[in-house]
């Protein structure tokens, strides 16, 4: 009796132990989720991070559901001091109210954007201290329509350069 009992339990907990995986790998590779497509920097050399003379970008393509709100947390010693610029990647602008909380900001279409559109966030005047050898990581969360709750999409990864 034993044995039966253990091992539907252990069969049960190999089940449930492998479904969210499984899932998880799904939604991130669907072509139909909302998804980050590119990071970088201009310029990319780790001196203009730390001075505050660096631009980090952020391209974000809507995809599925329309989105109402995008969230950037920062990482740990960064600091946007020039605002945050959203557009379209068609170079039309975006109606969008950004605030900055402590380490993270949200941006607020006045406006759902579509899906089909990219987004490129543009965080002018970035200034911190290196502490990820170089590389600067931001995670990403949207808000569809109708939703309550803001949906992790991603970390976007900026890598920087040493000129020494």
């Amino acid at each position: 009796m034993k044995k039966i009992v253990f091992g539907t339990l252990y069969a049960a907990m190999t089940m449930i132990a492998t479904i969210p995986a499984a899932q998880a790998q799904i939604a991130s590779s669907s072509p139909s989720t909302t998804q980050i497509v590119m990071a970088d920097a201009d310029p990319m050399d780790t001196q203009s991070t730390e001075s505050g003379a660096a631009t980090h970008f952020i391209d974000v393509k809507v995809e599925g559901n329309s989105i109402s709100q995008l969230r950037i947390g920062f990482p740990d010693g960064l600091k946007v001091v020039q605002g945050i610029k959203v557009a379209a990647r068609s170079k039309q602008p975006v109606n969008a109210v950004v605030s900055v909380n402590g380490n993270s900001s949200t941006v607020s279409f006045a406006r759902p954007v579509q899906p089909g559109t990219t987004l490129k966030i543009a965080l002018r005047g970035v200034t911190g201290s290196v502490n990820n050898n170089d590389i600067w990581f931001y995670p990403i969360s949207v808000r569809y329509v109708g939703e309550t709750e803001d949906i992790p999409i991603g970390t976007a990864q900026v890598q920087t350069y040493d000129n020494d």
